[in-house]
């Protein structure tokens, strides 16, 4: 089930230090730092830095992970590193329905994936989650609201890919070039 957010939900960007060193970037959303980037980013934000409510969004953020990883998974990859996209032991290619995805190692969105169908998604990885430039996430009846990423390791989005949902993880997320995301980081 989608956890409560609390006041993390008006944050498109909640982390200890928020880097940004594009004049390009556009983020509408709250943005939550306790060091700023080089450039601050385009975009509307009505709350920006350390300044309430960051302390209180930070805490229900990670209530919201606690809760998002302790739901029992519906299905778990068998071992090592799976790429999201090209998996064919959950079902369709490429097509997710709402339901709990649970992998020992990596994951990777390495091409086209469709979440498909009104409900939760929560993908956590033990290991990093990454994409491949080009990569996209598409929703059919499904609502970014209701995707969560919960990696182990660090995230990494290659330049160009299309994203969608939150990642929660406390080990870093890298955002490449010209990438469309609509969620929260």
């Amino acid at each position: 089930t989608t956890p409560p957010l609390g006041l993390a939900a008006s944050y498109a960007i909640l982390a200890s230090t928020y880097t940004n060193t594009s004049a390009g970037t556009t983020i509408n959303g709250d943005i939550g730092f306790t060091t700023g980037p080089a450039v601050v980013p385009g975009g509307s934000h009505s709350n920006y830095g350390s300044l309430a409510p960051y302390a209180t969004a930070g805490v229900d953020q990670g209530s919201a992970l606690n809760n998002l990883n302790s739901q029992p998974c519906t299905f778990t990859f068998g071992g090592g590193a799976i790429n999201l996209s090209t998996d064919i032991t959950h079902g369709a290619v490429g097509v997710y329905t709402p339901g709990v995805y649970c992998g020992s190692g990596a994951m990777d969105v390495g091409g086209p994936l469709t979440l498909s169908g009104s409900g939760t998604y929560i993908f956590r990885p033990a290991g990093a989650l990454t994409s491949t430039a080009g990569a996209s996430v598409t929703l059919s009846g499904a609502s970014s609201c209701d995707v969560f990423w919960t990696p182990g390791a660090a995230t990494t989005l290659a330049a160009n890919t299309t994203f969608a949902g939150s990642v929660i993880s406390n080990a870093g997320i890298t955002i490449g070039a010209n990438t469309s995301w609509n969620g929260r980081a």
